[in-house]
């Protein structure tokens, strides 16, 4: 029996995930302080604030803020 509810990703355009990050990154520089910032940005594009925590996160371990697993490593990584 399937579920009645379906969990439905949407793809957003890069633009858009470049944009809110930068957003992000700006608000934090202006304001000194983290708090508040990506639910701010999150509803004024209309996007969810999870979805924007991830992509910010990501964006930090692509630029070498943070540690994780890249992009790129991910990229290659799937292509093998």
């Amino acid at each position: 029996m399937e579920s009645t509810r379906s969990i439905r990703r949407r793809r957003q355009p890069k633009e858009l995930r470049d944009r809110a990050v930068r957003m992000v990154f700006e608000a934090i520089e202006e304001e000194g302080e983290a708090y508040g910032v990506v639910p701010a940005v999150a509803e004024k594009l209309g996007i969810g604030q999870r979805t924007l925590y991830r992509w910010v996160r990501q964006s930090e371990v692509d630029t070498g803020i943070r540690d994780g697993v890249s992009s790129a490593e991910r990229a290659h990584v799937a292509e093998l």
